[in-house]
């Protein structure tokens, strides 16, 4: 697994064009209170609607699901890193947001294609 870093400053740009590319991929959405804990389910099998970074409030929202009775958005407050997590190939196939205390939020694909496959132009 490849893991990138994406720089504070370009948080609202990467997740502007990451929301437009991955729009309604199916996702599951984890919490890891602390790196000796287990991951805790928040969300699962519901399509990613967006990512909004705020640079003004210092949060990111993550909005799943379509339906008013199938959705869900969480907001992470004071988030310190965006790391990417790719395949051996370079396939994104995870976003993790840090914060400083160690608390992770892990949004997962359900199947990790690259973006150009998913029309079958390969």
């Amino acid at each position: 697994m490849e893991t990138q870093e994406v720089a504070r400053s370009e948080w609202p740009s990467f997740f502007d064009a990451f929301s437009r590319q991955h729009d309604s991929w199916l996702v599951t959405l984890e919490e890891i209170p602390s790196a000796a804990s287990r991951a805790f389910l928040q969300a699962g099998g519901l399509p990613l609607d967006g990512i909004v970074a705020d640079p003004d409030s210092r949060s990111i929202s993550i909005m799943l699901g379509r339906l008013p009775d199938r959705h869900v958005t969480h907001t992470i407050d004071r988030p310190a890193r965006v790391i990417v997590e790719r395949t051996d190939d370079g396939i994104e196939q995870a976003v993790r947001i840090e914060r400083d205390e160690g608390r992770v939020t892990r949004l997962s694909f359900r199947s990790a294609v690259r973006p150009e496959e998913v029309d079958g132009v390969p």
